[in-house]
């Protein structure tokens, strides 16, 4: 925890306190409609013409403001744990991981198999998490990788992110 998260948490908390219930579901519901003051307005039981005063109310700009902050630090926090499981199904990909396997007899054994179509999915998932390219463009991932390098110590992927449109 940074020294900075529990002066943010009071900051939230004070700014709450200076809303009516009504007002802090209208910050609520027009950050998670995606800023849509009308809509925000109607749904918290306000006219939707009314949306516009609300939003230009300081009050209702911070507790707005630290929604925002809070979202950040979720977005950060769930990064972070997304790429820990994608470094796991990378290893197990990339054929680090022994894996259990069934011979045709039916008998079991573990051993060490690359598997493309997830090594794949990891590196495009990993692209879309850490927007390595534009949403909706012609962007392209392109992995090579050396099958002989894969037995050796050294590494054997080579990640290039192309984007024409950025």
């Amino acid at each position: 925890m940074s020294q900075n998260e529990p002066i943010s948490a009071a900051r939230s908390e004070l700014t709450r306190l200076d809303l009516e219930p009504q007002e802090e579901a209208f910050a609520i519901e027009y950050v998670s409609n995606g800023f849509d003051h009308r809509e925000a307005a109607r749904k918290c039981g306000y006219s939707p013409s009314a949306g516009v005063r609300l939003k230009r109310k300081p009050a209702i700009q911070n507790r707005i403001a630290s929604l925002l902050a809070e979202m950040e630090v979720d977005s950060i926090v769930n990064r972070q744990v997304a790429d820990t499981i994608l470094d796991r199904l990378e290893d197990i990909a990339m054929g680090e991981v022994p894996v259990a396997m069934v011979t045709k007899d039916g008998e079991e054994f573990e051993a060490r198999k690359f598997f493309p179509e997830l090594a794949m999915k990891v590196y495009q998932e990993r692209v879309r998490l850490h927007k390595l390219v534009q949403e909706n463009s012609k962007g392209s991932v392109n992995v090579q990788i050396n099958m002989g390098d894969l037995i050796g110590e050294s590494p054997a992927i080579e990640v290039k992110v192309e984007d024409p449109d950025g």
